[in-house]
């Protein structure tokens, strides 16, 4: 893991730690995931063998899953930690809303914990894939770009899940707990 991009997370308040994510792992990610989708595209329109067929179709598969995990992370989590973030610096107390919370707090940190073990699926996935190099095949030169692609995806899902189950669900966890949440 790149100790440089990685190095100092600790330091980070929650919104800072939700900026750095997306900079460095969500928006990186997500274009891996459309430099590869370009790539799947031309190769389908080649014929190529039976195994690099069926490595390009189970790599194009999950990249639309690992794509899906991003736009779900922008969309769906980014403006809970935000709005997490707010009542936070605001010193909002859950416990005494005037009203019953309608975030739902506990669930947000649970499928957060549960998308980060699904990330850890992919990249099982994504090492099982690895088809080898053989030398005495010819491979299209984006073939090569497509491995080349899949292992940067590897790598950066490799360091987000670190970093979200090192830093983010505890800084999550931690925020909760001083908000007094309670559902």
């Amino acid at each position: 893991m790149n100790q440089m991009l990685l190095g100092g997370y600790d330091k980070y308040d929650l919104m800072s730690l939700i900026e750095k994510l997306d900079e460095n792992f969500y928006q990186a990610t997500d274009s891996l995931c459309s430099k590869s989708f370009a790539m799947v595209n031309e190769l389908k329109k080649i014929e190529l063998n039976q195994a690099n067929s069926n490595y390009i179709l189970l790599y194009d598969k999950l990249v639309h899953e690992i794509s899906n995990f991003i736009q779900t992370r922008k969309q769906y989590f980014m403006p809970y930690l935000r709005e997490l973030y707010t009542k936070d610096a605001s010193n909002h107390n859950c416990a005494s809303c005037s009203g019953r919370c309608s975030v739902q707090h506990t669930a947000k940190l649970i499928e957060l914990k549960e998308s980060i073990n699904w990330v850890h699926s992919v990249l099982n996935k994504l090492q099982m894939m690895s088809l080898p190099l053989y030398s005495e095949t010819k491979y299209t030169e984006t073939y090569k770009a497509l491995r080349s692609e899949m292992a940067a995806l590897e790598n950066s899902l490799s360091e987000l899940f670190f970093v979200e189950e090192t830093y983010l669900v505890p800084r999550v966890s931690a925020v909760q707990t001083k908000i007094n949440v309670h559902n």
